[in-house]
């Protein structure tokens, strides 16, 4: 009966370990996909901004806003926001990692790992953000670390459980 038991227990975990989905993971620019202007300021009267949508994947955009031609903040996801703010717009030609599952052999993303530096005096401060993609179309930051190998383990795990560090603010154009 014990045998049983334990090869009953066995074949669970066993089925349990293949349905769990192997993280996917697609590299892409910064600026992928379609993007298009949103909206742009009138430097002439102070207003020094440009905002866009990059549509990365069906149902999934890049939102960018730059400010001053210095900062830059961004939002993932199908609704427009920001979910960080105001880094160096001078990021680098970093590209963003897209991670996510195959479902019905397509693409689903449901994190992003993206490097930012912070606006400081030199030395210049480059982090990696691990961003989820919520349900409600916005994405939040569930991490920030310095390697790239922390950031996969990070957002593997936020692709199942994860805290949101900062609500996004809604993008308005």
């Amino acid at each position: 009966m014990v045998f049983k038991v334990l090869l009953s227990l066995s074949f669970t975990f066993l089925l349990a370990a293949f349905a769990e989905a192997k993280p996917v993971w697609i590299t892409q620019d910064f600026q992928a996909g379609k993007c298009v202007e949103l909206a742009s300021g009138d430097v002439d009267k102070g207003e020094d901004y440009i905002k866009r949508k990059c549509l990365s994947f069906p149902a999934a955009s890049t939102w960018i806003e730059f400010h001053e031609g210095v900062r830059v903040s961004v939002g993932f996801g199908r609704l427009p926001h920001l979910a960080l703010s105001n880094m160096d717009a001078a990021r680098g030609n970093w590209p963003i990692v897209w991670g996510g599952e195959k479902t019905k052999g397509k693409f689903v993303p449901k994190v992003v790992i993206a490097r930012f530096a912070y606006q400081t005096e030199p030395p210049i401060v480059e982090r990696l953000f691990i961003f989820r993609l919520l349900d409600s179309g916005l994405s939040c930051i569930v991490g920030e670390v310095a390697s790239n190998e922390k950031a996969r383990r990070i957002a593997t795990a936020a692709m199942a459980k994860w805290t949101c560090q900062s609500e996004a603010q809604v993008l308005k154009y």
